[in-house]
């Protein structure tokens, strides 16, 4: 009986011994040339797991991240695109390395400057686009509006005067004109 005790024991540690291995994650960081931190991440069974964070040269932050099971998941930002506005950022969301939307800011809407964004949604085979263009992002006077199927325009397309007034609007179809339009 004593020593099914004692196997009971050592079974027991030995599993507990193996799923740590599994659960631990080990830290790593790389450096650029210059000694700036580049990256840092986590590594678990050989593969990437958890956040991961990149650095430009002058280190500043530029992605922000996160991997499960060595695959992009989740929410990932990226700033510092070499863009007109150093506020410009990209904003992806992954399930498991799969791009399901995109959604690029071109200015700082929390300073108030958002000039414009585009915004990707992929969905069963199929890329959806919704692209806004603004004449003055604090009061929500937009300059343009439209919607994209597959890189083709899909449905109203809207078009303002500087002051906010709508001047064009047409309906379209995958890229086909339905010959509603105001103006």
């Amino acid at each position: 009986m004593k020593n099914n005790y004692v196997t009971s024991f050592i079974l027991l540690i030995s599993l507990i011994t193996c799923n740590a291995q599994n659960f631990s994650l080990e830290y790593k960081k790389e450096f650029h040339s210059n000694g700036h931190k580049k990256c840092e991440y986590f590594i678990r069974n050989n593969k990437k797991d958890s956040s991961y964070l990149e650095w430009n040269q002058k280190g500043e932050l530029v992605v922000k991240g996160y991997y499960k099971n060595g695959q992009k998941h989740g929410l990932w930002i990226s700033y510092d695109l070499g863009l007109p506005n150093p506020n410009d950022s990209v904003v992806e969301i992954y399930n498991y390395d799969t791009l399901v939307r995109y959604h690029k800011i071109i200015g700082n809407p929390w300073d108030g400057v958002k000039k414009s964004e585009e915004i990707i949604v992929y969905d069963s085979g199929s890329r959806y686009d919704t692209l806004r263009n603004w004449w003055d992002y604090n009061k929500n006077i937009l300059n343009w509006e439209f919607t994209l199927k597959n890189n083709k325009v899909n449905g109203i397309a809207r078009y303002y005067y500087e002051n906010g007034q709508p001047w064009k609007e047409t309906e379209s179809f995958e890229g086909m004109d339905h010959g509603r339009s105001i103006e």
